[in-house]
């Protein structure tokens, strides 16, 4: 996970879930995992079938990021850009 100027996102929460397999058919125990970046922004994942993955990304300071992607391989890697939080406004002042 990097953030939009490129620096890594240590700490960030990623959970990854297997939404279909290349078959286009749901495994009987379908591969879930959450985990956190290392320093690098980096995580790695082993143990999931090629196929459609779902990833969900939440790091303090940054947009929540979803996103399905459809991994061919299951050493691929996906790289993901954290977006600042959007501006809020507020009609109390």
């Amino acid at each position: 996970m990097k953030d939009t100027a490129g620096a890594p996102v240590p700490g960030a929460g990623v959970v990854l879930k297997q939404a279909s397999v290349d078959s286009g058919r749901m495994s009987k125990d379908p591969f879930q995992v959450e985990l956190h970046t290392d320093s690098k922004g980096n995580v790695a994942v082993q143990g999931f079938a090629p196929g459609e993955v779902l990833v969900q990304v939440i790091a303090h300071g940054y947009q929540t990021y979803g996103q399905a992607f459809i991994m061919e391989h299951a050493d691929e890697t996906v790289h993901v850009k954290l977006d600042p939080p959007r501006r809020q406004i507020s009609i109390y002042k």
